[in-house]
């Protein structure tokens, strides 16, 4: 089920509970930290863009 949609600079994420659905606390902290790698490298890149 989605709980959140945000859309930022034309980037749209749903945020959805079924990924952590049946996942092990390792597959929770791999989603999280791929998830949370994603939202710095478009940081990353809008920071260059506007440089």
């Amino acid at each position: 089920m989605i709980v959140e949609t945000i859309t930022n600079n034309g980037c749209t994420c749903h945020i959805s509970d079924d990924a952590y659905r049946d996942k092990t606390p390792e597959e929770v902290n791999r989603i999280v930290r791929n998830f949370s790698d994603f939202i710095v490298g478009r940081l990353k890149d809008l920071k260059e863009k506007t440089a």
